[in-house]
């Protein structure tokens, strides 16, 4: 009697540590099965999703990360990302393959945030609320969903972070980090915050556990990374992917005047956290600031101020591109400090009465805040889908019938186009095409031409390509539509607007002898 009853016992227990993770894993799935209902033709939402999956179709063609087929890993800042979409590309189409990718690491994402709860709670409900944060986050499902490298680089990153914090005497992080690495740029910022706050902790504690575990993390670091940038010299002539360095360049925020940087970030940076994460932050805030186990982690604070502080110098107006997407690699930061919150300030209440109604309190305003958010986020998602099929579609289809199979492109915005069409590209950014970038810089002080001051037009016409597609507004950055110019280019077909602006892309065909 007594051993069943220490069976029923095990068998209870093990279904209370397995059910909140299978329900994290039900609802991250059917969350994303939810959006992705508004997309039956499983389409990418932004221009650049397409550049990754022209990198990802192009892998097993030319045995390497290659755009063009000619040169290797230019433009691409994510190879882990291109390889794991190239993989399951060889059983799915390429569309849904990058799409899958998305769904499992968020789902993935949403447990460790779970476990990462956990470790630092010791409490399964508050833990299971941070993964149900996660798993019905809207704009982690967006993220999921737009063939970006957003949400491989979130697990990767929150991997590392978990095994940082739970694995104390190992440096089992190390891995994780290096696949941060491998997926965005800013693993470097994370891996600076990690190491840091190693070395921080071992001038304080003199720990010499400490001090082990930082060198043989930096000797495995440096075995795995060495290879990649070997590979990343022998093909671009240059340790690191020079694509930052070329939007860097193409944009020119970097050489803003500091006072007019400083209102430039400001307008980006706010609207995310104020509106965007999540539609009422009176409500939310209080409890992000209780979260003393989440916000007194100093490598946090490292990681998150490197991050701002380099976009600041260099790409204040980045942080708003594509929905603000650079910052979303802090949503789940903010869940977990947002669970952590809410758990430390019902601790505060002594009075079980008072405990319940201020749980039921918390949890009535994050659930508001969360259904608002994600039906708003749900309606840009299938807006931008509209966009991919009515606008950039449109665009490819037109080029297709009225230009012929060898002509050369000239434009901005290569991804949708430069997948669909077939045509050759001239990458205007200098993305692709890195010797486009050498056009925005002053030959002899090697420093950024203002955009008053740039003129594309020589360049255009030493390539020739023989049609130019653009964004009227984007010409600030080339200023070759200007009247001087006019005999170069006639107007052939305007696009419907590109959501959520008014802006229409213009096609050219480029008169280069006239």
């Amino acid at each position: 009697m007594m051993k069943n009853t220490q069976n029923k016992n095990t068998a209870w227990k093990n279904i209370r540590i397995l059910c909140p993770p299978f329900l994290i894993i039900i609802l991250s799935c059917g969350m994303s099965l939810y959006y992705l209902s508004y997309n039956p033709e499983h389409l990418l939402i932004f221009d650049d999703s397409y550049i990754t999956l022209q990198f990802a179709s192009n892998f097993f063609n030319y045995g390497g990360i290659t755009y063009d087929g000619s040169s290797y890993l230019t433009g691409a800042t994510s190879p882990l990302h291109i390889v794991l979409i190239a993989l399951l590309g060889l059983f799915l189409k390429m569309e849904t393959a990058s799409l899958a990718v998305g769904i499992i690491f968020f789902v993935f994402s949403s447990l460790l945030a779970y476990l990462w709860t956990l470790n630092i709670y010791n409490d399964r409900g508050i833990a299971l609320l941070a993964g149900i944060l996660m798993a019905t986050s809207g704009w982690l499902v967006f993220d999921a969903l737009n063939g970006l490298e957003t949400t491989t680089f979130i697990f990767c990153s929150l991997l590392a972070l978990y095994c940082f914090s739970a694995y104390k005497e190992k440096p089992f992080y190390t891995i994780p980090l290096f696949l941060s690495i491998l997926t965005r740029p800013e693993g470097w910022f994370l891996a600076g915050a990690l190491w840091l706050s190693e070395i921080i902790c071992y001038c304080i504690h003199r720990n010499k556990q400490t001090l082990k575990r930082l060198f043989t993390a930096l000797g495995i670091f440096i075995l795995l990374i060495i290879p990649y940038f070997l590979i990343s010299l022998y093909y671009q002539g240059s340790l690191v992917p020079g694509t930052a360095f070329a939007k860097a360049i193409f944009f020119a925020e970097g050489s803003m005047p500091f006072i007019n940087k400083v209102g430039f970030f400001k307008n980006r940076f706010f609207p995310f956290y104020i509106t965007l994460l999540y539609p009422i932050p009176l409500f939310i805030f209080p409890l992000l600031v209780c979260a003393r186990k989440v916000i007194f982690l100093p490598y946090l604070w490292f990681y998150v101020s490197t991050f701002y502080l380099f976009y600041f110098l260099l790409f204040p107006g980045a942080i708003q591109h594509y929905w603000y997407r650079y910052q979303h690699i802090f949503i789940p930061l903010c869940t977990i400090a947002l669970a952590g919150g809410t758990y430390e300030l019902i601790s505060i209440c002594k009075q079980k009465l008072l405990k319940i109604a201020m749980a039921v309190v918390i949890l009535l305003c994050i659930a508001y805040n969360q259904s608002v958010s994600f039906g708003r986020v749900k309606n840009i998602y299938s807006n931008q889908i509209a966009c991919v099929e009515y606008t950039l579609l449109d665009l490819v289809h037109w080029l297709k019938e009225n230009t012929p199979d060898d002509c050369l492109i000239a434009l901005h915005d290569i991804g949708v186009v430069g997948y669909f069409s077939g045509r050759k590209m001239l990458d205007l950014v200098g993305i692709v095409n890195p010797e486009v970038t050498g056009n925005y810089l002053d030959q002899r002080s090697k420093t950024v031409i203002p955009l008053s001051e740039r003129n594309s037009i020589d360049y255009l016409k030493e390539k020739r390509p023989d049609y130019l597609v653009m964004l009227p507004e984007w010409d600030k950055f080339f200023n070759v539509l200007t009247p001087g110019n006019r005999n170069y280019f006639e107007l052939l077909h305007v696009t419907p607007p590109l959501y959520p602006t008014d802006m229409k892309y213009q096609v050219f065909k480029c008169n280069w002898d006239s």
